[in-house]
């Protein structure tokens, strides 16, 4: 994850998420158990990651990028961006 203030003094969040917006609570604890790990690997061979743009706390966008590497520096790309204040809403 990466917090960026850009020019104007504003903070950013660029991260990863791990996981869509899933509803835990209509899960049952076992079935997570079976799931998750076959989640972690699809994630390890190949499915795309979802980079999470924040401006101030309030959603801005996000990317999609296949692997973990990819990700590491498309959050840098994101975060530098930012920093130089060429990011645009």
């Amino acid at each position: 994850m990466a917090t960026v203030t850009d020019p104007d003094g504003v903070q950013w969040k660029v991260y990863r998420l791990w996981s869509p917006d899933w509803d835990y609570s209509d899960l049952q604890e076992a079935f997570f158990f079976i799931v998750w790990p076959l989640w972690f690997l699809a994630k390890c061979l190949g499915l795309r990651w979802i980079i999470q743009v924040e401006r101030d706390g309030r959603w801005v966008g996000d990317a999609k990028v296949r692997g973990w590497r990819k990700s590491q520096r498309r959050i840098q790309e994101l975060a530098e961006s930012v920093a130089a204040g060429t990011l645009q809403e």
